[in-house]
């Protein structure tokens, strides 16, 4: 039986064991997994999932095992390239005065995103989690932040990426107005909770923002 969750190696070590045709399949696919592990840019199962959309079944197929691998690796080279614009972006910003980031501002640290086809991996994590979305939102009621979320999710779900100037004008208030909650210091110190149920729907705000992406390269 493979580890759900494999021993820590590092991604070079585990990608170099993914190629090694001497090792028994399960072990070339048990280190797929590691490296998945080490580096799982929108959640593990996510990302095995999305592995598995893009290469096909990986876990009996060999051309399939060393594309899911390719596209991993590209991920995370764009990744990498992402971090460090960011790292810099930050310092010109704190040369500026701006210490902290806003509470809105894109973090390649934090951030669920597939770099490399940014609208791919939102529009995969956006089909997982909107039956969850779809229950805050009824139980939530009409022109909650919830439903709206939730409207705007199965309309660029359904049209693969596409958003009406008014779809992104509701989105951009959604956002700007879940960062303003966010940024609220009071909001963490005394309920925690709903800071993280609000983290969590700027998340997806972000996420409904991604399908709509046209570069694959964020």
């Amino acid at each position: 039986m493979v580890d759900r969750y494999p021993r820590r190696v590092s991604f070079v070590v585990s990608a170099r064991r993914v190629r090694n045709v001497h090792l028994p399949y399960r072990h070339r696919v048990a280190a797929l997994r590691s490296c998945v592990w080490l580096y799982p840019p929108i959640g593990f199962d996510n990302t095995l999932r999305l592995l598995e959309e893009i290469a096909g079944p990986f876990q009996t197929d060999e051309s399939a095992l060393l594309m899911a691998l390719d596209a991993l690796t590209a991920s995370r080279a764009a990744r990498k390239i992402a971090t460090s614009r960011y790292a810099e972006a930050r310092r010109e910003a704190k040369r500026n005065g701006q210490q902290c980031p806003r509470p809105n501002a894109r973090n390649p640290h934090t951030s669920m995103v597939w770099y490399g086809d940014v609208r791919r991996g939102a529009l995969h994590v956006l089909r997982r989690e909107q039956p969850e979305l779809s229950r805050l939102g009824h139980a939530c009621g009409i022109g909650s932040v919830e439903a709206k979320l939730s409207k705007l999710a199965d309309q660029v779900i359904q049209s693969n990426g596409e958003m009406a100037a008014n779809q992104i004008r509701v989105l951009s208030e959604i956002m700007e107005m879940l960062g303003a909650r966010l940024a609220d210091n009071d909001l963490y110190r005394v309920h925690i909770k709903s800071y993280r149920h609000v983290s969590h729907l700027l998340q997806l705000g972000r996420l409904i923002e991604d399908a709509s992406i046209d570069d694959v390269i964020l």
